[in-house]
């Protein structure tokens, strides 16, 4: 199940036993080490030619196919102390922000450029760099604070502090995904929810508590800026709603320590976020349909790139009864739910996952006035 390849397609899998066992084969496939930039004598851009593939992975000791896979990706390699190895584009972008200069300007530039600048810029530093090897690539090229948490390890505790039922995860060379349900503390976790939702029983409510899920979501990464990141939602029939500000470990210092003392405190986080999402049950709207659309503007949604999400959210928005924000953000979550039956991406919806987790910031009255709302192309 874990994609070897850099065109960032993964499968999510729902089996526990195939997750974890994926998780050990990435652990056996993975190798740290650090160098001292003095030991990179040069990254060259690779030859698009596909005709010597099978020849030329000789000298990066890889497959033709890692080989073509790098050449259709990041397109470049380095050698290190004499050995030369294929570089994924998540290490092309950890060795640009080492050098100190922006991405935005390598994409500029053709690849040729970027080998010869990032060789000239490794030369000045002075701190070594952390090498993460996996499946025949350079994954990633980090400080060497950077200090890593082997995943198995952390989801073993995060699951040893919570009654967790796993529900999916994936696994990609740069990165490790799992979403868990909360099954033991459902009905202390929701407690809050149903007192606040039985003071407005006789409204019509989007999200019945009977019916709500509360998900736990796990992830980290091993490139870049990644971090350690526990996330809560709600779910109601598919639909989630992001709940407070994640748990989020940077991977340096004291990693487990920090992540240890995080997660016991987890559930008395998890009632706290469900408190503050409740404000906005008292929160009543006299125009739903024109605060989606007023607040989908305010947080900065792309109306355009997502034209087609947008109108079937306020469409939805229009057919059934909101009486509260709150009810408001559960139908504005829909969105994201549209973009799932379109095979949407992983990033792109967490993108707007993200987005709308704005909402929670927001006053929903200052939004409640009527103005003609117009359908994007």
């Amino acid at each position: 199940m874990i994609n070897k390849t850099d065109d960032y397609n993964f499968e999510v899998v729902a089996d526990k036993d195939s997750f974890y066992d994926a998780l050990k084969e990435l652990k056996d496939n993975r190798t740290w080490f650090e160098v001292e930039p003095k030991s990179i004598s040069e990254f060259n851009a690779l030859d698009s030619c596909a005709l010597f593939a099978d020849y030329e992975s000789a000298k990066y000791n890889t497959t033709a196919e890692m080989l073509l896979d790098t050449m259709s990706g990041a397109g470049m390699a380095v050698t290190i102390d004499g050995n030369a190895y294929l570089l994924r584009d998540t290490a092309v972008g950890d060795f640009i922000n080492r050098a100190g200069f922006s991405c935005t300007v390598s994409r500029k530039i053709s690849t040729e450029r970027l080998a010869a600048l990032l060789k000239e810029f490794i030369d000045a530093m002075n701190k070594n760099i952390r090498i993460n090897f996996c499946y025949g690539k350079i994954t990633a090229a980090l400080s060497p604070q950077y200090q890593h948490v082997d995943e198995q390890w952390l989801l073993d505790k995060l699951e040893s502090f919570s009654q967790l039922k796993f529900r999916a995860g994936f696994i990609t060379c740069s990165r490790v995904w799992a979403s868990y349900e909360v099954t033991e503390a459902k009905e202390q976790l929701l407690d809050e929810y149903s007192k606040q939702f039985v003071k407005v029983s006789h409204l019509c409510r989007m999200a019945e508590p009977d019916d709500i899920t509360p998900i736990i979501e796990f992830s980290t990464g091993s490139s870049g800026d990644n971090s350690i990141i526990v996330s809560t939602f709600l779910e109601h029939k598919g639909v989630r709603v992001k709940l407070g500000q994640p748990i989020n470990i940077i991977h340096k210092g004291e990693v487990k320590e920090k992540f240890e003392s995080e997660i016991r405190f987890l559930y008395p986080r998890f009632v706290k976020d469900i408190e503050v999402f409740n404000k906005l049950s008292e929160v009543f709207l006299v125009h739903p349909y024109e605060v989606a659309d007023h607040v989908l503007t305010e947080i900065g949604l792309n109306k355009r790139k997502y034209s087609k999400y947008y109108n079937k959210t306020l469409n939805f928005v229009s057919s059934v009864k909101i009486v509260t924000a709150q009810d408001l953000y559960w139908a504005l979550s829909k969105f994201t739910d549209e973009m799932k039956i379109d095979n949407c991406s992983k990033a792109e919806i967490n993108d707007v996952v993200d987005c709308l987790f704005k909402l929670l910031r927001l006053d929903f009255k200052k939004y409640d006035y009527q103005k003609k709302v117009k359908a994007t192309a």
